[in-house]
């Protein structure tokens, strides 16, 4: 059975992480998958700003309008959610973490975001690969929060020029990571 997946990526400068969210999506759709991607660097989201305007307008998830309704509709109609990302000082690109923020519209005691599936691609330039930690926690706690399953993680620590990826197994694992869904 064929899913729908919404990819969210992070990377400004279409590096490693985008190799990786292309990787992904090219092998999700040979398996017959449907991807829906966000690219969240050419995106206008702005901050959740808690208004409880929250489910008052049919079909958007908060009462702000910007580029983040899109995201809640494709979230709101698909089976599984990736996101792909550079590490930005241990967690979270401002680009994304606006977005995750604004999943707060759908927590609710009876959201109708839960039981999805998801992962997370990440990359970066440390080559320890404990920089993670702050992201997998983050990551961690919002699956978690949001009711989600987690199918995999892809953590490539040690890139730092935008084509370093290819001296590692980034693609190959983000290609095996789309056969989870």
């Amino acid at each position: 059975m064929a899913n729908r997946i919404v990819l969210i990526t992070g990377s400004p400068r279409n590096g490693n992480s985008a190799a990786m969210a292309y990787a992904f999506e090219q092998a999700a759709k040979k398996r017959g998958n449907e991807v829906i991607r966000f690219d969240a660097n050419s995106l206008y989201v702005e901050g959740c700003r808690a208004c409880g305007q929250c489910y008052k307008v049919p079909g958007i998830a908060c009462g702000l309008t910007d580029d983040f309704n899109k995201i809640a509709d494709a979230v709101l109609s698909c089976n599984a959610v990736v996101f792909a990302t550079p590490l930005y000082w241990y967690s979270w690109p401002a680009q994304i973490k606006s977005i995750l923020d604004r999943f707060f519209a759908f927590c609710n005691s009876q959201s109708p975001i839960a039981g999805k599936s998801c992962a997370l691609m990440a990359c970066c330039s440390e080559r320890d690969s404990s920089a993670f930690q702050g992201l997998e926690y983050s990551y961690d706690q919002s699956v978690s929060y949001l009711g989600w399953h987690s199918v995999g993680k892809v953590l490539v620590p040690g890139v730092t020029k935008a084509t370093d990826y290819e001296w590692t197994d980034a693609v190959a694992r983000a290609t095996a990571l789309a056969e989870q869904f």
